[in-house]
């Protein structure tokens, strides 16, 4: 089954089925001696299903403000679709290696929809993606994103001043 498991960016379905059938086994077999062996699958079998979510959030990010020729399209709200993704991910998989990476795609989507936003929702939305900022410097005070991440800050900020002189 866990060999089975296709690769992220195609259909999961198989993958959650072997993660159901490894923790099965563990709570049947408590003392095995391949328990062990049971719980790292599923910890790898996991990080395939963070890797789908995270492709899923940078291919929204990547569309961005992108509506397509559609006449029932009014907005591109592909930023909300990455931000709310990650946000998911880092729920449903706190303890995931690509926490950094996810978080970095959260931040970034909302400071590109705050800067894609009208006038009247740009000052918020500038906030938010400050409050943002401070959670991922707390989080990731040593990031490999940091120079990116600071333009960031420095640029809201800017915005957030100027808008309340």
């Amino acid at each position: 089954m866990f060999l089975d498991t296709p690769e992220p960016r195609l259909d999961q379905s198989s993958t959650y089925k072997a993660i159901q059938e490894l923790q099965m086994f563990m709570e049947y077999f408590p003392t095995s001696s391949r328990r062990q062996d049971a719980q790292q699958m599923i910890f790898d079998l996991q990080d395939k299903l963070v890797m789908k979510d995270y492709l899923a959030a940078k291919l929204y990010y990547d569309l961005g403000s992108y509506t397509g020729n559609s006449t029932y399209s009014t907005t591109g709200n592909n930023y909300l679709s990455c931000i709310v993704t990650a946000q998911n991910a880092l729920k449903d998989y706190p303890y995931t290696k690509m926490r950094e990476d996810l978080s970095i795609l959260v931040l970034r989507a909302k400071y590109d929809m705050a800067k894609a936003s009208v006038e009247e929702k740009k000052e918020e939305r500038m906030r938010e993606t400050i409050d943002e900022y401070y959670s991922f410097k707390n989080e990731f005070p040593d990031s490999k994103y940091t120079k990116e991440v600071e333009s960031i800050y420095k640029d809201a900020n800017k915005y957030v001043k100027e808008f309340n002189e």
